[in-house]
């Protein structure tokens, strides 16, 4: 084990830390692809400031002690500042980057002094080792329990295999499913936010849409919502599928992309056609048109330079948060912040929004699924489309201005989905088939809240018999498959289950209580 004594993996172990430590904090959230760059960042900077060391000190053994110092101090500088303030020390004080920058820096300068002039042994070097190995080892471990089921669950990632027994008679309708995640019902958006919402609903009503006012959704958790409206089945009954264990969890997730209602539309030779989200098991990349932003050879190369929002919050929690928080105070030529952690967001809404009323010139007959990550916060989007920025979210808390956000960015959402369907409307040869929704609700003032939901529905030539006020989307696509495809799904006994994030498969029966 004399490796052990002499070898500084100390080095290479806490210079991937960060990122990996990142990525198991927020796994499921951020795509593992996205910290191929802060990485990348931290082995770079690990080995300059090794070699600099090196050329300072004149020992490798002490230069390798010192850049892991240098390196904990860098990638750590943000957490610091973060805890600190969360402590309440504000103002005048240390926590300030003029005083607290300076302080750090002066630390680790002394601290590189004291180094320099100490003998670092073999047993010091396998304890750093040792260290450096445990520390890595909880945030692996941690993604090893939450990936590893999905390469389990890997090769049962399709739908049931079932029959192509639909068909169409007549003209084939595209269908549109529209979500808009965590987007309220109207009565709660008044009761909650002050917001009157009957104009929007009233221009659906208009363009031949009806209003499910007293929907709920079937689950609190956008990813078991989703399965169950695709699938038209409760998570409960999907067959073999529902368990608490991971990977069963997992399995779930997976039939958000590999579908029943895609399954059946396919078999009538449908195309598939969706757009980015932001967030990776909601984006259907197989689907026969996936459009997102920077599809050419120039726009990927541009890219490269480009920070994603995963970059900025990992880099946020160093020591270029420094520099990062400057920018955010200032403005560039276009009005925006030099730095805004939510420009990326905001850009792939405003994004998806431009190309949706295009899609409809696509070749027919196709199914177009669209998951918007918004209303959900961030806020990024004023009354009508104002720039919202990180700085300005943080110079005013409380719940009366949360809630006021949220209603703005519902104002805004809603000229957007109304340009879109018109663009829709007017593109289509056959009249289409459009069901805008939201996911779940975003309210906490009660379960029921957090549940209710937009649920709209433009049936055409169908009319509004087989709909109700109260209807769920798990019964959504056996009443469109029902009545264009000669389906015989008929309705299931709609049910609302709220569970918290801790327990996701802790079930709560939700009485609706919405009276007309």
């Amino acid at each position: 084990m004399t490796w052990w004594k002499r070898w500084h993996l100390y080095l290479l172990l806490f210079a991937i830390y960060p990122a990996i430590a990142f990525l198991a904090s927020n796994a499921g959230q951020v795509d593992p692809r996205a910290m191929t760059r802060p990485l990348l960042f931290s082995l770079v900077l690990s080995l300059l400031v090794l070699l600099l060391l090196r050329a300072i000190l004149r020992d490798w053994s002490k230069a390798a002690a010192g850049a892991t110092m240098v390196l904990l101090v860098i990638l750590s500088y943000g957490h610091i500042y973060a805890a600190l303030k969360e402590a309440g020390l504000s103002g005048e004080t240390v926590v300030r980057h003029r005083y607290l920058a300076p302080v750090t820096l002066v630390a680790l300068a002394a601290g590189i002094v004291l180094l320099a002039r100490a003998h670092l042994s073999g047993s010091a070097v396998a304890t750093l080792n040792l260290v450096a190995t445990i520390a890595l080892a909880g945030p692996i471990l941690q993604l090893a329990g939450y990936y590893w089921p999905q390469l389990v669950a890997a090769g049962h990632a399709t739908a049931p295999a079932q029959e192509c027994t639909l068909s169409v008679v007549g003209d084939t309708p595209d269908v549109y499913l529209i979500i808009l995640d965590a987007y309220e019902r109207d009565d709660v958006l008044l009761e909650m936010h002050g917001y009157d919402n009957s104009w929007f609903l009233e221009a659906l009503e208009a363009r031949g849409f009806y209003i499910a006012r007293g929907s709920l959704s079937n689950y609190r958790h956008t990813e078991l919502s989703l399965a169950a409206t695709l699938n038209s089945t409760y998570i409960q009954d999907f067959p073999e599928r529902f368990s608490t264990i991971p990977n069963h969890q997992w399995e779930i997730v997976q039939r958000i992309n590999h579908n029943s209602l895609r399954n059946e539309l396919e078999c009538l030779d449908y195309a598939t056609v969706a757009f980015e989200s932001g967030v990776f098991w909601t984006e259907w990349t197989d689907a026969d048109y996936f459009i997102q932003r920077g599809s050419g050879g120039l726009d990927d190369i541009r890219s490269l330079g480009r920070l994603s929002r995963s970059d900025i919050v990992f880099l946020d929690t160093t020591l270029v948060r420094v520099a990062f928080d400057a920018m955010r105070q200032e403005s560039g030529s276009n009005g925006r912040p030099r730095l805004d952690v939510n420009e990326e967001y905001r850009d792939r809404i405003q994004f998806v929004f431009s190309q949706l009323g295009e899609v409809a010139s696509l070749p027919p007959p196709k199914l177009v699924f669209v998951h918007i990550l918004s209303p959900h916060p961030p806020f990024v989007f004023g009354p009508n489309g104002e720039l919202i920025s990180e700085g300005d979210f943080e110079t005013e808390n409380g719940e009366a201005r949360t809630l006021r956000l949220y209603a703005d960015q519902v104002n805004y959402l809603n000229q957007r989905v109304l340009e879109a369907v018109d663009g829709i409307l007017s593109r289509s040869r056959v009249p289409p088939v459009i069901v805008i929704m939201g996911d779940h609700g975003w309210a906490d003032r009660n379960s029921e809240d957090k549940l209710s939901i937009l649920n709209a529905y433009r049936l055409p030539g169908v009319g509004d018999a087989a709909l109700y006020p109260t209807i769920t989307p798990v019964n959504t696509f056996r009443v469109i498959l029902d009545a264009y495809f000669g389906g015989r799904y008929g309705l299931l006994e709609d049910a609302s289950y709220f569970s918290y994030e801790t327990d996701v498969f802790g079930f709560q029966l939700v009485q609706n209580s919405w009276e007309p």
